[in-house]
């Protein structure tokens, strides 16, 4: 797969699920449909059926280009042999009803919907995806897909793939064509459009000689200037939580020569203090209103006057969320005021990929600033300047010094806990696009499902709006927090 892919097959997998008001339940001849509607997708995405797999470290010094580097992210699909989809049917003995309320309660009243103990995760295929304990295991399908069919005959569909596969636009358009080839099956309807699997095409965008035998040192430095946490696996952290010191993550790989594990550039440690692992943390889904989305625009607006930076709407929605999770966590005496957000970043439009492009062209960039700053007011210029440092140029300087990382994995730009807000956005990426016609009704709810840790923020449209004003039907924002700071947040 690409250069970025090969840095997040330890990733949460990228996830939705899409609750259905179906009135009469699926028959037999319902569910032999939607399989076959399936398969047909397939063939436009036939690696998702294919096996994932991490390079093993070159056996000789020969030079290998930089796909065949250690543990680059590899796919072998369109044999027999491939593991397929996983895909599993299951009944829930509760209504669809019991489970997510109408959209008239979610969006009136309070807007705010606690789903710590809603069991989502139990509407998901229970084995987990290859690769995000760095080992290669056979028969691991890294797309799976769950049917659950509630008492009322309400449905949910759920989809879960390994983030080095799908990214969250790739995930709905899959959705999107399954839905679309399903509605040609029963009444006729054109399927869309052909998607491009082309990791070549994405790796073309990195600077310099990728394939070379060493790697062009202004780039890599270039490369460092950009706004990245480079929180190094490698690098011992004193009070790592125990799960940590059993995480391959934290070992460094026998097969790599001890010269260049001791000559190695290293990251920074980890920063476990920063993270109680062992807090309850609440989930809830806030509901924002269009004219509340403007609102947070206008206060950005008025804070910044005669700023020449401009702001999107999401900019300053994004700003505002930080801003109020940052006043909910006030930092105790410290020498050290900052705080971080980690904001993920679309290379299509960045990069000129289709937007058809299928794959995980995402990034997770690192924005610190003073938590008083933050706490202060909405910071929507700090996000815009953050995000306009991120150029063709410099991605692609960036992923030249990642084309020879000893191995992909090891850092991490983001983190979670009281210093850290990890933000993804599914606006505009088609989520509320899915539709299966009349068999299947009505979508109720369509959701991204991210795990439930102290600091994860996910924003997502909260109806199908028309339009380029994704703002105008409202918006629901995921957000998980420790117990204590997600009380002052409400």
């Amino acid at each position: 797969l690409s250069i970025l892919e090969s840095t997040i097959s330890h990733f949460a997998p990228a996830s939705a699920i899409w609750f259905f008001d179906t009135q009469r339940g699926l028959d037999e001849l319902d569910e032999s449909m939607l399989m076959d509607a399936l398969a047909s997708t397939l063939s436009a995405y036939p690696h998702f059926a294919g096996q994932l797999f991490l390079t093993p470290y070159p056996k000789s010094d020969t030079q290998v280009p930089h796909t065949k580097r250690f543990r680059r992210v590899s796919i072998n699909y369109g044999s027999t042999s491939d593991p397929g989809i996983l895909l599993v049917t299951a009944t829930a003995s509760v209504k669809l009803s019991d489970v997510v309320p109408e959209a008239a309660l979610r969006h009136s009243a309070s807007k705010l919907w606690d789903i710590t103990d809603v069991p989502v995760q139990q509407l998901f295929p229970t084995p987990g995806v290859p690769l995000r304990d760095l080992s290669n295991k056979a028969d691991s399908p890294g797309v799976q897909v769950q049917i659950t069919t509630f008492a009322d005959h309400g449905i949910a569909i759920a989809i879960r793939a390994a983030h080095p596969l799908a990214d969250a636009q790739t995930l709905a358009s899959f959705a999107e064509n399954w839905g679309a080839k399903f509605r040609g099956l029963s009444n006729n309807h054109p399927p869309l459009s052909t998607p491009v699997f082309n990791p070549a095409l994405f790796d073309a965008a990195a600077a310099g000689d990728i394939d070379a035998s060493a790697p062009d040192s202004a780039l890599v430095e270039r490369s460092r200037a950009l706004p990245f946490h480079r929180y190094d696996y490698w690098t011992h952290t004193p009070g790592n939580p125990p799960f940590m010191d059993r995480d391959p993550q934290v070992i460094i790989p026998q097969e790599v020569p001890a010269d260049i594990v001791a000559g190695r550039e290293e990251g920074v440690a980890l920063p476990w203090h920063e993270w109680d692992v062992s807090a309850p943390v609440r989930h809830y889904i806030v509901h924002f209103t269009s004219a509340e989305v403007d609102a947070a625009y206008a206060l950005s607006a008025r804070t910044f006057q005669g700023s020449d930076i401009p702001i999107s709407r999401h900019d300053a929605f994004l700003a505002f969320i930080w801003h109020l999770i940052a006043r909910a966590r006030p930092l105790e005496s410290t020498t050290d005021d900052t705080i971080s957000l980690n904001v993920t970043l679309g290379l299509r439009t960045r990069l000129g990929l289709p937007a058809s492009y299928v794959g995980s062209p995402t990034l997770l960039t690192s924005l610190v600033a003073p938590h008083t700053f933050v706490a202060a007011s909405p910071p929507a210029t700090l996000i815009r300047k953050h995000i306009q440092a991120f150029t063709p140029e410099a991605i692609g300087a960036w992923l030249h010094a990642q084309a020879f990382e000893i191995a992909p994995q090891r850092f991490w730009s983001g983190f979670l806990g009281r210093r850290h807000v990890l933000a993804t956005s599914w606006v505009r990426v088609g989520l509320w696009d899915v539709d299966f016609g009349d068999v299947l009704g009505g979508l109720r709810w369509a959701s991204s499902v991210m795990p439930s840790l102290d600091g994860m923020v996910t924003t997502v449209e909260a109806q199908k709006v028309q339009g380029k004003e994704w703002w105008r039907g409202g918006i629901d924002v995921n957000i998980s927090l420790e117990e204590q700071a997600m009380k002052r947040f409400m």
